[in-house]
């Protein structure tokens, strides 16, 4: 007797069944040897190339986190001075290889989370993209939210938002070199800042006209918290003549990109015509930006690149690793097949005797 629920009842299928047609590959000697053979002929001669790439890259890291403290600078840094009025660190260092061009200026730091889920929230795509002056007050504070308006003075802060505020404000000097008798030589290796964020950065930007806003508009906005400590012309507020043009920032457009790992360098210039040759060096630093507020510290970078990018030899001795390991695996198994090779299929093999 059929019922009435097994008439409504849809028709199994393989799926439903879990009977799909499957295809389970058979691990024999013939198969594995070669593929760990395989394996280890292309990975290792990659891992070299990638290995090789990145030692060719050329690289001085500055750490000067303690400068304005008066202790000794870590290497390699042969000395460094500490402008306490002015706030500047002049680190002086040695290059002892030409750096072929392209030659870049980083700045690192450590130990600072941008990828903090309330950090990487709060900003306003719509007022950096569009230039929006908002007047609604909520709607502004569920984008930029702690830092959305003034509390004080209700002013909106532009740009807003924890990244924005955040920015890094220590800014770097030409290179000045120096003679063999420690003389400067007024020869200068400069950076530029253009054409170091992404065609994709620069897309979201776009610069408010200052002189298309009133009086009262360009009065309710002020610059980021930071902003007006660390920057000396901001300190007193906006003008029609110090209003930032954000889509011209690219150095701000580089910091808006957030950094997945807590320790992170950012391009801050970039050198594209000349070469950068041995001798001595100094940078001059205006060291404003607390990294002790977070435990972190703070580096300036120099260095090239290779066809695979920067310095990091990582990926090559991966490659390198994993090659080694299947390449000898496949010479093993190789070895035991031919000196004692299995019978596939031998139940002599089996732990239980057949009848």
């Amino acid at each position: 007797m059929t019922t009435k629920l097994q008439k409504n009842r849809p028709a199994d299928t393989a799926f439903k069944q879990q009977k799909l047609k499957s295809w389970q590959p058979l691990l024999t000697p013939k198969n594995v040897i070669p593929i760990f053979l395989i394996i280890g002929i292309l990975f290792l001669p990659i891992g070299i190339a990638l290995y090789l790439s990145s030692e060719s890259v050329k690289e001085i890291v500055l750490d000067y986190t303690n400068c304005s403290k008066g202790v000794a600078p870590p290497v390699p840094i042969q000395r460094w001075t500490y402008d306490e009025a002015n706030k500047i660190c002049t680190v002086y260092f040695k290059i002892f290889e030409v750096y072929e061009k392209p030659v870049y200026l980083y700045y690192r730091l450590t130990n600072f989370y941008q990828n903090h889920r309330d950090y990487t929230k709060s900003y306003s795509p719509e007022q950096l993209k569009a230039g929006t002056i908002y007047t609604n007050k909520g709607e502004i504070e569920s984008k930029c939210s702690p830092l959305d308006f003034d509390k004080k003075t209700g002013k909106q802060y532009y740009p807003c938002g924890l990244i924005a505020n955040s920015f890094f404000s220590d800014t770097f000097s030409p290179l000045n070199k120096y003679d063999d008798n420690d003389v400067s030589t007024g020869e200068q290796y400069i950076f530029t800042e253009s054409g170091i964020s992404w065609s994709s950065d620069r897309d979201k930007y776009k610069n408010i006209d200052v002189n298309s806003l009133t009086d009262d508009q360009l009065n309710s906005l002020i610059p980021p918290k930071n902003w007006q400590k660390d920057f000396p012309q901001y300190k007193n507020g906006y003008t029609r003549e110090n209003f930032p043009k954000l889509a011209d920032m690219e150095r701000f457009q580089v910091w808006m990109r957030v950094a997945g790992l807590p320790n992170f360098r950012k391009l801050y210039g970039q050198n594209k015509i000349q070469n950068l040759y041995t001798g001595l060096y100094s940078i001059e630093i205006y060291d404003v930006y607390d990294v002790d507020g977070f435990g972190g510290t703070k580096s300036v970078i120099i260095s090239n690149v290779s066809a695979f990018g920067g310095k990091n030899p990582f990926l090559g001795i991966g490659y390198i690793i994993i090659g080694g390991i299947s390449l000898l695996l496949g010479i093993i198994f190789l070895i035991k097949n031919m000196i004692n090779p299995r019978k596939l299929g031998d139940t002599n093999y089996l732990s239980y005797k057949t009848q």
